[in-house]
């Protein structure tokens, strides 16, 4: 069978020096590049063999050599919007070298579709989930089936070869591809218990899809079609393994809200039960509306949980929960409130630079003081914009920025009224500091490591992170 390489960037920037192709891993990893070590996964119950090209902390550094390492006969590489222009330059320098057939897929595929099919540095383009499409398109190149039978949607040469989308079972991934490599030095520097010096991390993908149709989110493109499920003896079976062969005591659950939410109450209590009984810790997300049956089923495991709220003052983004902002203060109230008494965080993820004003950002600030929620992140709005219209609106005044790089949820895009980008995120750090330098915040804090003890030496650790990162933390 033969040898596939699958490269994901993590967000990580390139430079070419001489015949290498060079990665500077900036900062710490959290995570494994979740989309290719589930496609290596599947690709490995076929018997092909797989290598993954990542940063890890042994080699933060990804070369030429590196994506070429093994001699493989296909390389694949899973793109995002920040890293695009780094994977072209890649591609290019593997061509120089080498013939060997390149792939791309990813979400940038989606975004900018026409873009990246008009690039000669990749020979075959991806559009959407690729566990049978690429499959098939190996099966194609072994002269095994012709490409027009490939289920999915294939690029050749700027045109479309294959349409013949079929959902795949994501069952029928029984584990992701992981090395001790790729798993070494995986941990969360935030608010999280075990505390950041402690935890070692592992993705878990319990399901794919989404029933909602968030404005902002990609979900339903990639995974058309309503959620599927793994088999939670699936899941624990992965789990479980992780746990045996890299010391895992933490899992980051990749699903858009955790094993369907909402959907599958019952699922949930299944596999609730078995995850207790594991006695690790979950970092999931979860919706403001769900059911008090979720946060039961969840009562006895320990981690954080997260909770889209994106915004309290914008009607149009609110994950399509329509109320009035006090109502949705109520909402995040509740969240927070539930999720703190069974001794967990609870983290609000919030959208800025949405085209607001310098007074509905400090309305967003008052409203979080109130909301209870331990900690939070805010990340400014990414746009999903094709090259043609990124250089339409750059012109019109419309948009800060048209480099792809700065579309990675730290750079202001969308024009605010009589805002600089600068402004924008001095407004953000400020908010970072209003909502941790309270009183109130630190009273908080008191009175939950009060209630559950083991929780201070996260909180201790994490007012370090604060302190390092903002210059200030809170008081006790």
């Amino acid at each position: 069978m033969p040898k596939i390489n699958l490269v994901d960037f993590m967000l990580t920037d390139f430079e070419e020096e001489g015949s290498s192709l060079v990665s500077v891993a900036a900062g710490g990893r959290s995570h494994e590049p979740a989309g290719i070590i589930y496609l290596g996964g599947y690709l490995e119950t076929k018997g092909h063999e797989i290598k993954i090209v990542s940063p890890t902390q042994s080699r933060p550094i990804i070369t030429r050599e590196r994506i070429l390492e093994g001699n493989p006969r296909l390389i694949g590489f899973s793109s995002t919007t920040p890293d695009f222009p780094e994977i072209v330059e890649a591609a290019k320098a593997v061509k120089r070298t080498s013939n060997i057939p390149i792939v791309i897929g990813g979400y940038h595929v989606l975004t900018d579709l026409n873009d990246v099919i008009s690039r000669d540095c990749f020979d075959y383009v991806i559009a959407g989930e690729g566990q049978l499409g690429f499959e098939d398109l190996i099966k194609s190149l072994t002269g095994e089936m012709n490409i027009t039978d490939v289920r999915g949607r294939i690029y050749r040469n700027g045109k479309l070869v294959a349409d013949n989308f079929e959902r795949f079972d994501i069952d029928k991934t029984p584990r992701a591809s992981r090395t001790p490599e790729l798993m070494e030095g995986l941990s969360r520097n935030e608010l999280f218990y075990p505390a950041a010096s402690k935890n070692k991390f592992a993705m878990i993908q319990a399901s794919a899809g989404c029933v909602y149709s968030c404005s902002f989110c990609q979900s339903n493109q990639m995974f058309p079609k309503g959620i599927r499920y793994r088999s939670v003896k699936s899941i624990i079976t992965e789990m479980e393994e992780c746990i045996e062969k890299f010391g895992t005591n933490s899992f980051l659950f990749t699903d858009s809200t955790f094993y369907g939410g909402n959907n599958n109450i019952q699922g949930i209590r299944e596999l609730c039960a078995a995850i207790e009984k594991l006695g690790v810790s979950v970092y999931t997300m979860l919706r403001l509306d769900t059911d008090d049956a979720v946060f039961d089923a969840l009562d006895g495991i320990n981690g954080r949980l997260g909770v889209g709220v994106e915004s309290f003052v914008d009607e149009g983004i609110k994950s399509g929960i329509k109320c009035s902002p006090q109502e949705y203060l109520t909402k995040v109230q509740r969240f927070a409130k539930k999720t703190n008494d069974m001794g967990m965080f609870s983290r609000g993820y919030f959208i800025m630079g949405r085209g607001e004003s310098k007074e509905d950002i400090l309305e967003e600030s008052r409203c979080l003081a109130q909301s209870g929620l331990t900690d939070f992140r805010t990340a400014f709005l990414v746009p999903a914009l094709t090259s043609v219209q990124k250089e339409s609106l750059y012109d019109a005044g419309k948009i800060y920025t048209k480099r792809l790089q700065d579309f990675d949820g730290n750079h202001p895009i969308v024009q605010s009224p009589n805002l600089s980008a600068d402004d924008l995120v001095e407004l953000r750090k400020q908010s970072y500091l209003d909502f941790f330098r309270r009183p109130e915040y630190a009273m908080q804090v008191a009175d939950h490591v009060q209630r559950f003890p083991y929780l201070e030496k996260s909180y201790m650790e994490f007012n370090k992170i604060l302190k390092k990162s903002l210059g200030k933390g809170f008081t006790i």
